[in-house]
Parts: C-alpha cells; sequence; structure tokens
C-alpha cells in the first residue's frame, strides 16, 4: 500500500519525513534511499504504541494544507511490509 509521505531535507542532508495517515508520525532519514524503511519502521512502532487502526491513504487531493507553507516535497512510501505483518495469521 502506497502512503504519502511528506520529505524535508534539512542542511546536514539528513531528511525528516511526516506521515499525515497516522498523527504524530514523524522520522528521520540519513539519506534519500533511506526514506521508505525509515517510513516502515516509524509506522511500525506508531500503530504499536498508540494503537491507531490502519486506515486507507488519503487521497492527494485531501494532503493538508498546513504542509504547502513548508518546503518540502511529497512522494510516496510503500508500506506493504508494515499491512503484511498487521494480517492475522491463516491456520
Amino acid at each position: 500500500m502506497l502512503y504519502f509521505a511528506f520529505i524535508e531535507r534539512h542542511p546536514d542532508r539528513r531528511y525528516s519525513v511526516t506521515l499525515p495517515d497516522f498523527p504524530g508520525c514523524v522520522t528521520e532519514a540519513a539519506s534519500l534511499g533511506g526514506i521508505e524503511a525509515a517510513a516502515q519502521d516509524a509506522v511500525t512502532v506508531h500503530l504499536g504504541d498508540f494503537g491507531t487502526p490502519l486506515a486507507e491513504p488519503l487521497r492527494s487531493d485531501l494532503l493538508p494544507e498546513a504542509f504547502d507553507t513548508r518546503e518540502g516535497y511529497w512522494m510516496l512510501v510503500d508500506l506493504a511490509p508494515v499491512v503484511a505483518r498487521r494480517q492475522p495469521a491463516h491456520h
């Protein structure tokens, strides 16, 4: 499943990753290539800590307007591994 993440690059070349589908879920990545793994780890922890149900991803027209005032960009991250871990096992 693809979810939107808002990416901001810091002067020291780290990246902040904000996942609006999971309120309060923010993480960092040391590189562009590490963004997806960082997002997956953060959402796994977030769901475990807060018991937040896994919702359908926001549509692009419903992305938070508050992010428009920040310097960064939207990208899609694949959270399929997180979704797969949350599925009940079938016997």
